[in-house]
């Protein structure tokens, strides 16, 4: 079997792709914007000979849905315990929490869940709304972060069909 300077591409840009799906687990890194920016350079390099157009338009809105997953689940009922100062504090929270918390990752949720508990707690100056909202903060982190990794299973699974049907 003869490997040509195609197959290489294309095995370097699964190879990231793959290696991208860990940024599911880091707050704050966009993996689907990774994923897309992975497969749109593969499609520059190649040409846009095997990453069709209209492959490369339909990992644009799995992206674009990726990215902002955390705005969306907010109406779809994720976000029902607090409002604009809770996801303030809990952005604000999951930021200190990062540096201020040295377990990787984890940091970062529980400043998030602590934030919210905190603002909530401040205003309201209830135990069970705070503790209520800690846990739907919880709640969206770990939803979003699924949705986020069917998505890029998705743009994966976009890209593959787009090699295979224009070989």
């Amino acid at each position: 079997m003869v490997v040509t300077g195609a197959d290489l591409e294309i095995f370097i840009a699964l190879s990231l792709m793959l290696t991208s799906l860990v940024f599911i687990i880091i707050p704050f890194v966009p993996a689907p914007l990774v994923v897309w920016l992975v497969a749109i350079g593969y499609g520059i390099m190649d040409g846009f000979d095997r990453l069709t157009i209209f492959g490369s338009v339909l990992l644009t809105l799995l992206m674009i849905m990726g990215v902002t997953v955390d705005f969306w689940l907010r109406p779809l009922g994720m976000g029902s315990h607090g409002g604009c100062l809770t996801s303030m504090g809990s952005l604000i929270g999951g930021v200190l929490g990062t540096f201020l918390i040295p377990i990787p990752i984890l940091g970062s949720i529980l400043g998030a869940v602590i934030g919210a508990f905190v603002v909530v707690w401040i205003r309201r100056r209830e135990l069970r709304d705070a503790v209520d909202a800690g846990g739907a903060t919880l709640k969206m982190i770990m939803v979003g972060k699924l949705v986020e990794l069917f998505i890029c299973l998705a743009m994966f699974a976009v890209f593959l069909g787009s090699l295979y049907f224009t070989r």
